[in-house]
């Protein structure tokens, strides 16, 4: 797939061959992936830099979590990263 965005369609329609057994990630730019499972399993995730060391934290599954609701939570996400705070604590306080 070429780099940029993810479309709505090829988050529905993307599967994973089964020769990939810890599944595909897709980029759709600025950190944020899918994780594309051969059982069909699609997760969200976020890569977060700081000191030189990379952090994931998942931002749920789809169809659960939309490509929409997913680039808001990454946006959600960098801005508390940039501020100190670890969004995995955030979301688990709530």
């Amino acid at each position: 797939m070429a780099k940029g965005k993810l479309s709505k369609q090829t988050v529905e329609t993307k599967k994973c061959p089964s020769s990939k057994k810890s599944g595909i990630n897709l980029s759709d730019g600025n950190n944020l992936y899918l994780l594309v499972k051969p059982d069909g399993l699609k997760t969200w995730f976020i890569r977060l830099h700081r000191c030189g060391k990379e952090t994931k934290r998942g931002l749920g599954s789809y169809p659960e979590v939309t490509l929409a609701d997913a680039r808001q939570k990454t946006m959600d996400f960098k801005k508390l990263w940039s501020e100190g705070k670890d969004p995995l604590f955030i979301e688990l306080s709530r």
